[in-house]
């Protein structure tokens, strides 16, 4: 008795400080993500069948599912201390099968979510709250490894993954990711709700996080990943198709910079070290703990899928920029190619501290790298002038060479997506675009290739939209080659705007393990 009574002390004395400690943290401020469609919704699951066209008619030859993961803070936050990244993984999803639809959504159920669930307060640091040198090392250093060791019911390491980030099919498993934890695995029913199952160490192999964008062999069936962090610095390592890690291996980083994405080609692994920093010593300069170094290079790192060693890593270096998400790369000769969504620069604390933050006044442009492993020279190119991310393509392509690219884009006076463009690499241009409507915007679509297809681009395009001046969400299904519209459904709730998503066909969804 006298142990509840002093944890609820500690519990009681840990409220008190850290709503205090919040109110001083970005003092003044409101939160452009926690407002309009941002906002989260309930964390209660949700399914609904049998839901009804808006207008269009559903392609006969699409089934299977549609689910998009992102970040739906579940737990009471200080908008003065919330960041965008730091949201409880939520998936919201379209089940089509035998012509009907249904919509469900589902709070992922991380040991992080369940543990904040049960006391009603955020336990582990958030990504927003890292925004002044005081609060770091009161609450981060002092306090909450304190806390920790103070309450029976908080477990000496508690995987913080939030799950929030991507989706990613392999080994007939489905996961959910996010690059500071390991892989959450999910498990879709044969027509039900989304089911969380929980984390994948690959039989206690995988020591480190995983990327939130591994890639998938299309021909091999291994799985590449990067996994990164200011201990270690960078480590790329491979997943066979059985579900194995093989190996993993660091590749030497000499600067802890923030790693989202890479590329894979057949033979070789591409990683960005982007000059946004790791660095704790400009937090009262910059508000966060990665600062964009622009008098420093980028450097990048092409690495043999079959390397052992960081010696043979063979290393490039270019002017500073930053990337969030890749584009497809594959060799030509002596030529690896690569693209990316380039952004000149990135400042990270904007996307918190300013209550009027659009993706807009800083986007990211389509751009193309050319490493010349013969004579180490890199040969850049802009591909768009207009700001487009979240760029997708035909997934049996993934480290071959691709024509199209599906990028979401952002229109001059919008602030953000509001459009999707097919870009072709060949033309070099902007070949087919499609606008969402007035007052609508989407983030990602995910490809669909066309059942016995008859080129690449033969297929749909998915999405959720939201439209800001009714408040509604809605399903939408575009067809990739053509960009002829299909079909809309209005989802019976608001579906806010998320990260990334994927869609399963029939096969993948009944082949599934359902366990790790």
């Amino acid at each position: 008795m006298l142990r509840g009574v002093f944890e609820w002390v500690v519990l009681l004395l840990d409220g008190v400080l850290l709503r205090v400690m919040s109110r001083f943290v970005h003092a003044n401020k409101k939160n452009a993500f926690l407002k309009g469609n941002f906002a989260p919704v309930d964390p209660s699951d949700v399914f609904v069948q049998d839901l009804v066209l808006s207008r269009g008619s559903l392609p006969d030859d699409l089934e299977g599912a549609y689910l998009r993961v992102g970040p739906n803070p579940s737990i009471q936050t200080p908008s003065k201390a919330y960041h965008w990244f730091d949201g409880d993984g939520m998936v919201h999803a379209i089940r089509i099968k035998d012509h009907k639809l249904a919509y469900f959504r589902h709070l992922i159920q991380t040991p992080k979510r369940k543990l904040e669930e049960r006391f009603q307060r955020s336990l582990f640091v958030r990504f927003g709250e890292m925004s002044q040198l005081w609060y770091v090392i009161v609450i981060a250093v002092l306090w909450m490894p304190l806390r920790r060791k103070l309450l029976s019911f908080m477990p000496d390491k508690v995987e913080e993954g939030t799950a929030n980030t991507a989706l990613v099919y392999h080994n007939r498993s489905l996961s959910a990711l996010h690059e500071a934890s390991r892989p959450f695995g999910l498990y879709l029913p044969s027509f039900g709700a989304v089911r969380s199952v929980g984390y994948n160490s690959y039989n206690g192999a995988l020591k480190t996080s995983m990327t939130a964008h591994p890639k998938v062999d299309p021909v091999t069936k291994e799985m590449f990943y990067i996994s990164y962090s200011p201990d270690y610095g960078c480590i790329v390592g491979v997943v066979s198709p059985d579900g194995d890690l093989l190996r993993s291996v660091d590749i030497g980083l000499e600067r802890r910079p923030m790693i989202h994405d890479f590329a894979i080609t057949e033979h070789y692994i591409i990683v960005m070290d982007l000059p946004l920093l790791f660095r704790p010593d400009k937090l009262r300069e910059t508000k966060d703990l990665f600062f964009f170094d622009s008098s420093a290079p980028s450097r990048y790192a092409i690495i043999p899928k079959s390397a052992r060693s960081k010696d043979e890593v063979i290393w490039f270096s270019g002017p500073s920029c930053f990337v969030f998400h890749t584009a497809n790369a594959w060799e030509e000769g002596d030529e690896i190619i690569v693209n990316a969504c380039r952004f000149e620069r990135f400042d990270l604390a904007s996307m918190s501290l300013d209550e009027n933050f659009s993706f807009g006044k800083q986007p990211a442009r389509l751009h193309q790298w050319r490493f010349n492993l013969r004579d180490k020279t890199i040969k850049e190119t802009g591909l768009m002038d207009r700001g487009g991310d979240f760029p997708v393509f035909c997934d049996t392509l993934i480290g071959r060479k691709s024509r199209f690219v599906y990028v979401s884009c952002i229109e001059p006076s919008h602030d953000s997506h509001n459009s999707v463009c097919k870009f072709d690499y060949e033309k070099k241009q902007v070949v087919n675009q499609y606008s969402w409507g007035p007052s609508t915007f989407a983030g990602e679509c995910s490809f669909v290739p066309r059942k016995n297809r008859t080129s690449e681009d033969d297929g749909y395009l998915v999405t959720f939209v939201h439209n800001t001046a009714t408040n509604k969400s809605s399903f939408i299904v575009i067809d990739s080659k053509t960009f002829a519209f299909c079909c809309e459904v209005e989802i019976p709730y608001r579906v806010p705007y998320g990260f990334h998503g994927i869609f399963l066909d029939e096969e993948q969804i009944q082949k599934q393990y359902g366990t790790f």
